[in-house]
This record gives C-alpha cells, structure tokens and sequence, in this order.
C-alpha cells in the first residue's frame, strides 16, 4: 500500500490510497472468507464448502466487501503510524479499480477541533467596589409601598392622572400593519417607570370606556429592542382606572410586609444587604463575561463542519421549544417563510450562534484541562440533590448529569479566571451606575 497524507484545514484531511493486485487479492480472500458461513453449496452442509468452491461460487461479488475490508484496515493502519484522531466516519472516494491490477482511492477525514488557547492568566479587569446609598434603599421601600398599596376605584366621570393605576385592552401593530403586541386587562401605574413616561402620557385625561388610538416613537435606548428606536401603531381601550393609595414608609410598612418581625431600621438593613448580594452577584457575571469573550476574541478555534452543523440543529431545536414549539416538521425553511426572510439568512444567524457557543464550551474545557480543574461525583450529585429539592420530579439521566457537570465547571474556571486577573479597583460606585456598566 502506497499513502500520501495532506492536512488540507486544521480539521480537515485527505489520504490518497494506492493498492497492488496483491493487496486486493489478499483483500478478497478476506471477503469470501468472511461470507463463507452464510454460502450454500449442493453436497455441503451451508457454510461448510471448501473456500475455493466459495470462491467460484461468489466470483466478484464480494468486490464491495473486499474493497471495504482493505480501506478500513488501511485507515487503522495510517491512524496509527500519523497519530491523526478522526472526529467522524471518513468520506471514501474510489477513483480508479482493476481487480487485477489496482485500486486508487481517497479518504476524506475530519480531525478533532483545534483550539489554541490566548493567555488566560493576568488579564486586565476593572473591578468595581459598590456603594449602597440611601437612595437605593428607597426605592426599594417604595417597591414595596407599591406592593402594600390599595387600589380604590374612581368614578365613571374620573379621568386618569398621573400615579393612578389603569386597566387596559393594548394591541401594537408595525408599519406593515402586523401585530405584534396584544394583551387584555393590562395594568399600568401611570409615572411608575420613568422609561414610559412619555409613551403613558397617551392615557391621561382618559375616562373608563373610552378607546385612543396612537402613534408613538420608542427611545433609542428603550429596554425592550424589538421596540428601541421604531414607531409604532397602537390602539387601547380603558376599562377601570383606580387611586392608588400608598401605606406611610414607617414601622407599620415594615412589619406588615415582614409579618411582624422587622422594624423599619432593621428592614433598611436587609435591604441594604440583599442589594450588595445581587450587585456583587451580577458584577461577578459581568467581569466572567468580560474576561472570557476577551480569551474567546484573541483565541484561534478550528470545528469539524459537522459539529458545526450539529450544533446549529441543536440551537436551532433549543429555540424552538423555548417558544414552544414541538413539532419536529418546522424546519429553517419553514421558519424563514415565516419570518420573511431566505433559508440561508436563518441557517446563518444560527450557525454563528452556534459557533459562539462552541467557542465558549471549549475555552471552559481547555481552560480546565490546563488548570487541572476538575468536577467529582459527590459534587454532580450534591446539586442533583438541590434541584431535586425544588422539582421532586427530575431523574439524574445522562443528560440532565452532563448539564449539571459543565455548569459546575463553568463556575470553577469563572472563579479561576477572576483570581487570576489583574484587578484595577474603581471605589466608591454607586449602584446606579454600576448598572449602567453592566447593561453595556
């Protein structure tokens, strides 16, 4: 056997075969060796004819079988003697075959993902030391006013005003005339976001019963993106507008909503703790984002396409349910007819999701591999036994411990990665713009 090896991609590579009429004579052998057993030759019991009379029997229809025999043998043989690690089954081209006088062929292989890992360690990381301040308490003090607060009805010949609560029939419709927002029975505490005060300003000095219809430009910066920056087509119709009457922020606010077991002091304690807790909660995924997106940015990565492939199905299949949809004939076809968009546009947007993510899980695995970071038993089973608490109903299948062993892992190489970066500290950060960084 004569082989050439060409690594045509870091994942990719092409052996070209040559064999002899020997090999392919040794090969055949093979083969009618191998269906021997199963051949039925009057005045021998079946399996039991002397291999020549097989031979006669069978001729070149084992040339199929014999072919194969000789190229998996050979691909065990080159795996071997290159150290190459086939990532799926090679695709075989045969290009030239003689029985008599030689077989020319090519494998075309898929190598393991390649990943060369930038420097992890030392990374540059502005960490932010938050300050609560009164402030922040207060709103969350008012949160809960909000929460306590009565709703008192208002009259038939009452218009709704600022900081009075309305009950709704909304639907939004885009330039083209589509809905794309319908909700009944919608509550709004008209001045209650500061992000809706404009739009809100649409229902004041309205009645119950009495329908608007508007138009309305949604900031740039609006939190919701689907509406960030759009106009617009919205109609409403009021069914009950109500005073809401708001408790006193004392002692009495304090103890209703904690059952009697915090004075107004105290509750400002908690919930000066319960901010720092969230804050820091939230700037530690945000400082595992920055540093790992910056490892991800400057790292080099090589796929198999496919894994790609696979990976956009399961992102694809992922959203799908998360929308809830089950059935297994919606297709990229079928939802690029929806969304009006060509299949490859929507094959695409997922295939780049799927990369990302790729990317991601083999920075974690690589990164863990290096730091020798590593996942036991007692730990899968431990937040098992968490989730169990919360659903009685889970099972600890193959999947659900798989899932559970790379989100632990995740936050090994997340803690890692913060230890091991350089830190620039920015004190005294107030919570709010804190915040601000983070939504960036």
């Amino acid at each position: 056997m004569e082989y050439k090896l060409t690594k045509t991609h870091p994942t990719n590579a092409k052996i070209d075969f040559v064999f002899n009429a020997e090999e392919i004579a040794e090969a055949y052998d093979k083969a009618y060796l191998k269906a021997s057993p199963k051949v039925q030759v009057n005045g021998f019991r079946k399996g039991k004819a002397p291999l020549q009379i097989v031979k006669k029997v069978l001729g070149d229809s084992v040339a199929e079988e014999a072919i194969a025999i000789l190229l998996n043998e050979s691909l065990t043989n080159v795996y071997q003697e290159t150290k190459i690690s086939p990532y799926s089954q090679p695709k075989i081209s045969i290009e030239k075959f003689d029985k008599n006088s030689s077989l020319v062929a090519n494998a075309n292989i898929e190598l393991y993902p390649e990943i060369k890992l930038t420097e992890y360690k030392n990374l540059n990381l502005t960490v932010y030391e938050p300050q609560v301040q009164e402030e922040d308490i207060q709103e969350h003090l008012v949160n809960i006013q909000y929460y306590l607060a009565k709703n008192q009805i208002k009259e038939p010949n009452e218009v709704a005003e600022e900081k009075d609560g309305i009950e709704l029939d909304l639907t939004i419709k885009n330039q083209n005339g589509e809905e794309i927002f319908k909700k009944e029975k919608l509550f709004l505490t008209l001045g209650r976001n500061s992000e809706n005060t404009d739009f809100e300003k649409n229902f004041l000095g309205l009645k119950a019963g009495e329908e608007k219809e508007f138009e309305y430009t949604y900031p740039e910066t609006y939190t919701e993106k689907q509406l960030a920056g759009k106009t617009f087509f919205h109609s409403s119709k009021i069914h009950s507008i109500y005073k809401i009457i708001l408790p006193e922020i004392n002692d009495d606010l304090a103890k209703e909503y904690t059952d009697g077991q915090e004075d107004l002091n105290s509750l400002k304690e908690k919930i000066q703790s319960n901010i720092l807790y969230h804050i820091q909660t939230e700037l530690k995924n945000h400082y595992f984002s920055e540093l790992i997106q910056e490892i991800m940015n400057n790292s080099e990565y090589h796929f198999p396409e496919s894994l790609i492939e696979a990976e956009t199905k399961h992102q694809f299949e992922l959203d799908m349910h998360k929308y809830g949809i089950h059935d297994s004939k919606i297709t990229f076809a079928t939802l690029a007819e929806y969304m009006k968009k060509s299949e490859e546009e929507v094959k695409n947007f997922y295939k780049t999701f799927a990369i990302s993510r790729l990317k991601f899980i083999y920075t974690i695995i690589n990164i863990a591999i290096q730091e020798k970071i590593s996942i036991s038993d007692e730990e899968i089973l431990e937040d098992f036994n968490l989730r169990k608490s919360q659903d009685p109903n889970l099972k600890l299948t193959p999947n659900i411990k798989e899932n559970i062993f790379f989100s632990l892992l995740t936050a090994k190489v997340e803690s890692f990665l913060i230890e091991n970066a350089n830190k620039i500290v920015e004190k005294e950060k107030n919570i709010k713009n804190i915040r601000k960084i983070i939504s960036k």
